[in-house]
């Protein structure tokens, strides 16, 4: 990876090594030994370079976050601290404080980060058009494939916030609630409800938290059209929201 080119979270989870999946919920992985020591991430160049101050901040912020979220699936939270993130950023210890104040300021950071991403892939223009079952389907499984290929964006929001405080359990309680709206903002008038809301947050979170639990976070995306089910079968009906989950399957038969 270059020196400037680290563009978001989802890309620093694949280059630190985010496709292997780690089993538990909020402790580190058995291989201790093998737990990285050395920087994830190129540093900046030394000296004079052509590079904007905005550039290094933008730089070293992202660089931070991705070492933060890359510790936790090391360490776990509890076991992170200041000097493990540095170590792994490639950022110094100065360079950390300039940017946060604590692991905590980081680790909220570093969620709000992922948040944004996972909210972007979930809105969807078409949630609020015409085919409204379909765009709800289609989002539902990019979102699961995303987190099957991004385990430790699964293991932040499943396991590892409920170890970093009420602060941090409420923006993951925020972030539930706000991909249930964007799923469910373009159903039939006169159905669903706060309750059916709740269902499709429910359903979603509680579906990531037990793969990541069992180990299973590969699956993901394989769950996709049972999730897509689940959350149109309140708006739509059980008959019609199994018929759209099965369209595929149809097509084929008949081919």
């Amino acid at each position: 990876m270059g020196a400037v080119g680290v563009a978001s979270l989802s890309q620093l989870d694949e280059h630190a090594g985010g496709g292997d999946e780690r089993a538990g919920t909020g402790t580190a992985s058995a291989g201790v030994a093998s737990l990285r020591t050395a920087p994830l991430y190129k540093r900046l160049p030394h000296g004079p370079h052509r590079l904007t101050r905005e550039e290094v901040v933008r730089n070293q912020r992202t660089r931070i976050h991705g070492a933060m979220i890359e510790a936790i699936a090391q360490y776990g939270y509890e076991k992170t601290n200041v000097k493990k993130v540095v170590a792994l950023s490639g950022v110094s210890r100065r360079a950390f404080y300039e940017h946060f104040a604590n692991k905590e300021e980081c680790f909220l950071a570093a969620f709000d980060e992922m948040s944004d991403e996972l909210l972007t892939l979930t809105a969807d223009s078409e949630l609020v058009g015409d085919d409204w079952p379909r765009a709800v389907r289609r989002t539902i499984g990019a979102l699961m494939r995303h987190l099957a290929a991004h385990p430790l964006h699964a293991r932040m929001i499943a396991a590892e916030v409920y170890a970093a405080g009420p602060d941090a359990i409420e923006r993951n309680h925020e972030l539930a609630r706000d991909i249930a709206t964007l799923l469910t903002e373009g159903a039939p008038e006169g159905t669903g409800g706060m309750l059916a809301l709740e269902g499709v947050r429910g359903a979603i979170f509680h579906t990531i938290r037990s793969h990541v639990a069992n180990g299973r976070i590969h699956l993901l995306g394989a769950f996709a059209d049972y999730l897509a089910y689940v959350v149109l079968a309140p708006f739509i009906g059980a008959e019609s929201a199994a018929d759209l989950v099965s369209e595929d399957r149809v097509l084929l038969d008949a081919a």
